[in-house]
């Protein structure tokens, strides 16, 4: 083997050791970069060409090393895991910060929920039963208010929740549209990269981290399926319909109800380009906000609805053996539910008894008063409302929290793999500088050889 044969080979030695000084210093420099996955240059023996014989092989102890390429140390089994989970933390994540908001609405228990106005209420009624004089009845008049007051106002929460919670839909799905289009301009990118000259430097690895932070949000997002292509593009379906297809991405948009009042037989929903309606989600934060909007939040909108509507049957009904002509509460729904006009304007109108047991005659007032005791009672129907929404939420956020835990250990068992760990990156470097000083050693080492050569031989005795 000639001496130039050996120059050539600690030259190779030096370019693949340079080389992988690189990728180290690329991976130090983001090790605190988002998303970002650990390279490794792959090295492999360099065979000598032309070497034809037995006797010339014998001869020949090498042609150095050879770049394969940059690897990407991505496990797709491990980032399949994290995006599984990522949709379904995301989604229970949701679903657990409505129904927190929902409990918050309730206001229980504190002096402003309603289980303490139908207290008061109940106890204004016992102490019409025990007086004749007008000022228990205003007493009366005020705390009935207050009690539709409160019903009101916990429907108004439910309404402005509703709201926001539309409002955030059609921002999420402006978020999908916009992360769809970048992921279909990075497959782009991708698959031009890795066809080019660099392919198979690796020049695609940092396009490959930055889609796959956005595939992972998407996921985040709608619960999406992602399947990596042999050209390098990545498709992304829905339901078993292409969000990015390619160089194509495909918008979603939102159809449905802009308001609670408008949602009977108009549900909130996803909608593709086509006009056909998404399916259910399998995931992701958009399927716990369209639960909320068609579900969780007109569900705790009819327990409103039956606490209006027991209130006004347990008062009316009692109310009418006074004779009055009209009931004490008017209207059948939270929206229309008023203390009667007529007892407004003047609350000493208030019936307490029965007609012709005489002024003294209380017994009306006394039985409406026992009525917060009634197993079916406005009472019990808040009660109920109450401990379901509590269970629920109790529940969802046990869920979220399970999910949560679950996530960041599927995130650290990625991140073990793919992470770029310090220590590791700094003895590698150590290990790369020694093997690149060797290489320059041996460049020496030649050099010393040939300059002996060439400019000493035959100097012998002169």
């Amino acid at each position: 083997m000639s001496s130039f044969a050996s120059i050539s080979t600690a030259l190779t030695a030096l370019q693949g050791h340079r080389r992988a000084m690189d990728t180290t210093g690329h991976n130090i420099a983001n090790v605190n970069t988002a998303g970002y996955t650990r390279q490794r240059t792959d090295l492999e023996a360099r065979p000598v060409p032309g070497a034809g014989s037995a006797v010339a092989n014998r001869l020949v102890s090498g042609g150095g090393v050879e770049i394969v390429g940059t690897s990407r140390i991505a496990d797709e089994f491990r980032t399949a895991r994290v995006r599984t989970q990522t949709a379904a933390h995301a989604d229970l994540q949701a679903r657990a910060e409505t129904l927190t908001e929902v409990e918050r609405l309730l206001s229980e228990p504190g002096d402003t929920g309603l289980a303490k106005q139908l207290t008061e209420m109940w106890g204004a009624w016992s102490a019409v039963a025990k007086s004749t004089e007008a000022a228990p009845r205003e007493v009366l008049v005020e705390k009935a208010q207050a009690v539709v007051d409160s019903l009101k106002a916990g429907q108004r929460g439910l309404d402005t929740l509703w709201t926001d919670q539309r409002a955030q839909v059609d921002g999420l799905v402006n978020e999908v549209n916009g992360l769809t289009s970048r992921i279909a301009g990075l497959n782009l990118a991708v698959v031009a990269t890795l066809g080019g000259p660099a392919g198979d430097l690796g020049a695609a690895n940092d396009l490959l981290d930055q889609r796959d932070s956005l595939v992972t949000r998407l996921v985040e997002l709608t619960g999406a399926t992602a399947v990596q292509q042999q050209d390098g593009h990545l498709d992304v379906t829905l339901g078993g319909n292409p969000l990015v297809a390619g160089a194509e991405s495909y918008a979603l948009s939102v159809a449905g109800a802009v308001a609670r009042s408008d949602l009977a037989g108009d549900p909130v929903r996803l909608v593709r380009p086509s006009g056909a309606v998404v399916g259910a989600l399998p995931g992701g934060q958009l399927a716990g906000a369209l639960d909320a909007l068609n579900t969780t939040i007109p569900g705790f909108a009819a327990r409103y609805e039956e606490v209006a509507a027991s209130l006004v049957t347990t008062v009316n009904t009692a109310y009418a053996a006074t004779g009055s002509p009209t009931g004490f509460f008017t209207g059948s729904t939270v929206a229309t539910l008023a203390v009667e006009a007529g007892l407004r304007a003047a609350p000493a109108g208030v019936r307490a008894g029965e007609p012709g047991r005489g002024a003294s005659d209380a017994s009306v007032a006394a039985r409406i008063a026992d009525s917060a005791k009634l197993p079916d009672g406005p009472d019990a129907a808040w009660q109920r409302h109450v401990v379901t929404v509590g269970v629920r939420t109790q529940a969802a956020g046990a869920r979220a929290d399970v999910a949560a835990v679950t996530l960041a250990s599927v995130v650290a068992d990625q991140e073990s793999v793919s992470g770029v760990s310090l220590d590791e990156e700094t003895a590698n470097l150590l290990v790369i500088q020694r093997a690149y000083e060797g290489a320059a050693r041996v460049l020496t080492a030649v050099d010393q050889a040939l300059d002996t050569l060439i400019n000493r031989t035959g100097l012998v005795g002169r």
